[in-house]
């Protein structure tokens, strides 16, 4: 059934040429059986025999010609022959020759060169294979130039040999010193390997001629940048000198070509250890450099998604309004339709978080082509106003390019208004007025326009003149505003910040936000000082009290009292089972001893060393920075009530493993406690907040451009005003000098030592 239907296939895809020559062949009994699967096609006045495989099972067939017809005469003789046998016109006869075969194996040079050693073979009349090295070129002895024995060449054979003999990096004994030389031979050995089993140290290897080997170049986000890492590639089993390497493919060991990396070794070097990319480098990785790299390497993506795409090169017009009657235009190369990332300069600037792989060479065209077709140069700054701007503006819309920036449709001023706000419910509602219609805008809006250092606020109907007195009044204000409604802070922070938002608006908040607040704080004096081992002063049964408000209302609190003034006492008094406490090595046992001696109604437990695990009866677990980082996961899947850290300024960059590891960490009561919240710079305590109160001061990004900026840049009283508005009722600080009066004299006790004769040894040694 198999050979009737492959008979069939073969008949009808055959050209009327072919098939005639095949049937003259098959007549004149030139086809040979090998196995039931590979038959020989002999040709005396050629050097080649043809070799055919058939395939009855999944109806397909191999030639060794190398024809540009498909299926050829020699395959469709041999199955023109199988039918006469099978109808007893003929009889196909076993293969037979006196003619020599030439036999090939990989083998390693001792320079670590992967080279092919070739043999004539062939079986005497006793049935003794006789084997002899390849010592001239096989072209050479099939045309009769030098004498040698009667070659049975196949075309792979003949095109290996002219490349081996040819001035391609490689020699007629077989030894291969180039990436060329491989490059050259790799098609024709796919032949050979299909045609005959080919074997590398005692292992049969295929040639795999569509697909390179390849490093692998990890690419994962980190640290709110990337990592770009060299890893070795797991299936290349051996990386030869001459540009190939012993390949674990799919279907066994196969001979691939490395993909060229011509890089810098000091390049190579830094991807091998790891480069680190930051955001504000994102676009140079992903646009220049990444395009570059997959050249030469198999890029594997974690994470990272879809971050680089390939886009049509084309160009834009972009706008920046300037006024009423007032605009910049420029004009650029872009990618993308819609415009998704255009060149200022040789700049990328992204309009999305896709970014384009660069085209350099299709720029350079597309550069030339609009310039002559347009007159113009790219990303030069135009200016037009007044009475030109109209007519310039009807000339770009001509051209039908992709606008960016400013819509010149809308380029008119409707009116001049002041900035009306109006609560609606218990949300602000930002509005202009156009002829004597409220229209609602946003206050992202507001804050580009601010930002811009203009004053024309645009809507759908037009542009409107806004007043820049209150924007001056108002921009920290609404940025909190802005910050507030991500909504990624806790409820009851939320309502605080709502209620502060409010009222800096002139807002009375309303009745049912007074009533959560009050309801926040209910019954928050009411604490049990007798679950507490010791005498409080009156300072800290303040900061008790406090504590135990913001607890109780699930807020955060970052206690920063003067070292020596009892941060530790105050928060064992609000410590209640499943508290986790995080705080130096060197402090451990200090908190342990402390606990202990306070609150002895508290079961503690040390998660420390190297045998350590969490006691989960354990009312108050202590725990280090270091165990932080590496027990992140562990940590992070308790259900904590409190979590106190200790020496909060260890987790000041936000870029630390600790910090990053602390804010994953979840608790109703969070609690920092340091003497020192701001050292060196305000982000010290956005990193401190983000664990107490996340979300409060809005990203980290948002937080040094529009709070630390303007407060340490331009030296602004209104930022720093509004900064300490926002984070003033989750601190509390006391120094030592307001608390004075209620500390105890200063007593000195002097023990003196006496030194052994060892140290005395020592110190007069290092006295001479």
């Amino acid at each position: 059934m198999g050979f009737e239907t492959l008979y069939q296939e073969v008949f009808e895809a055959s050209s009327k040429k072919k098939w005639s020559m095949g049937l003259e062949i098959a007549r004149a009994l030139r086809v040979q059986e090998v196995t039931s699967k590979k038959y020989i096609v002999t040709d005396n006045t050629k050097a080649a025999d043809q070799e055919i495989i058939l395939d009855l099972v999944d109806l397909d067939w191999i030639c060794s010609c190398a024809s540009d017809e498909d299926p050829c005469e020699h395959v469709a003789a041999t199955l023109i022959a199988l039918k006469m046998q099978a109808d007893k016109k003929v009889e196909i006869k076993r293969y037979q020759s006196d003619k020599w075969q030439i036999e090939y194996q990989f083998v390693r040079e001792l320079n670590n060169c992967l080279s092919i050693k070739r043999y004539f073979t062939r079986v005497d009349g006793s049935g003794k294979e006789i084997k002899e090295p390849v010592k001239h070129s096989v072209l050479s002895i099939v045309s009769g130039r030098i004498e040698g024995p009667k070659v049975s060449a196949k075309p792979y054979d003949l095109e290996i040999d002219r490349i081996l003999s040819g001035d391609f990096g490689a020699r007629v004994d077989g030894y291969i010193s180039t990436p060329r030389a491989w490059m050259l031979l790799v098609n024709h050995l796919d032949a050979l390997t299909e045609s005959q089993t080919v074997m590398f140290e005692d292992k049969v290897i295929r040639i795999n001629k569509n697909k390179k080997a390849a490093k692998i170049l990890e690419l994962r986000p980190e640290n709110g940048g990337y990592l770009v890492k060299l890893l070795p590639n797991d299936e290349i089993v051996h990386e030869f000198g001459n540009g190939v390497c012993l390949y674990n493919g799919s279907d066994g060991l196969e001979i691939r070509i490395m993909t060229k990396n011509d890089l810098p070794p000091q390049i190579v070097e830094d991807l091998t250890s790891g480069r680190f990319f930051s955001e504000r480098e994102k676009v140079e990785l992903f646009s220049k450099l990444l395009p570059e790299l997959k050249k030469r390497f198999k890029v594997l993506d974690v994470g990272v998604g879809e971050s680089a795409t390939y886009e049509r090169v084309g160009y834009c017009v972009k706008n920046n309004i300037l006024g009423p009657r007032k605009v910049e235009t420029s004009f650029h190369l872009s990618y993308g339709d819609p415009v998704k990332a255009y060149l200022d300069g040789n700049d990328l600037q992204c309009l999305s978080k896709v970014v384009p792989y660069r085209q350099t060479e299709k720029e350079l065209t597309k550069r030339r082509e609009f310039e002559r077709e347009y007159g113009l140069e790219l990303s030069k700054t135009y200016v037009f106003e007044d009475e030109e701007l109209f007519g310039w503006v009807n000339k770009v819309t001509r051209f039908r390019l992709p606008f960016i920036g400013d819509d010149l449709d809308n380029l008119k001023v409707v009116g001049k208004s002041p900035i009306l706000t109006k609560l609606l419910s218990d949300e602000i509602q930002f509005e202009v007025e156009i002829d004597d219609e409220e229209y609602e805008v946003s206050p992202e809006d507001l804050l580009e326009v601010y930002d811009r250092k203009s004053k024309y606020l645009k809507t759908d109907r037009g542009y409107v003149e806004v007043g820049l007195d209150w924007l001056d009044e108002y921009h920290d204000l609404l940025r909190s505003f802005v910050v507030s409604k991500k909504g990624k802070q806790k409820k009851g922070l939320a309502a605080l910040e709502k209620m502060r938002i409010l009222e800096g608006f002139g807002f009375s908040p309303p009745k049912k936000l007074k009533a959560y607040k009050e309801n926040l704080f209910s019954s928050c004096d009411n604490f049990d000082f007798k679950i507490l081992h010791a005498s409080l002063r009156a300072y800290q049964t303040q900061g008790v009290l406090w504590l135990n408000k913001l607890k109780n209302a699930g807020l955060g609190a970052l206690l920063a009292d003067d070292m020596g003034l009892g941060k530790t006492l105050q928060s064992l008094a609000v410590f209640e089972k499943r508290t986790l406490v995080i705080c130096p090595t060197s402090l451990v046992f200090n908190w342990k001893n402390e606990l202990n001696q306070f609150r002895p109604d508290l079961n503690v437990s040390v998660y420390h060393g190297l045998k350590r695990k969490i006691i989960p009866d354990s009312d108050v677990t202590i725990t280090t920075y270091g165990l932080l980082r590496s027990d992140q996961k562990e940590l992070s899947e308790l259900n904590w009530k409190i979590i106190c850290v200790d020496e909060a300024q260890v987790i000041k960059n936000p870029q630390s493993k600790a910090a990053q590891a602390l804010w994953s960490l979840s608790a109703d009561f969070k609690l920092a406690l340091t003497g020192t919240p701001i050292e060196n710079h305000y982000k010290d305590l956005w990193s401190i907040f983000n664990f107490i109160a996340p979300g409060l001061l809005g990203e980290l990004k948002y937080f040094e451009k529009f709070v630390v900026n303007p407060i340490q840049a331009e030296n602004n009283e209104k930022a720093l005003n509004n900064l300490r508005s926002r984070v003033e009722q989750f601190i509390l600080r006391r120094s030592k000098k307001e608390v004075l009066a209620e500390l105890p004299e200063k007593t000195e006790v002097i023990n003196y030592c006496e030194l052994t004769e060892e140290q005395n040894a020592a110190y007069e040694n290092y006295l001479s």
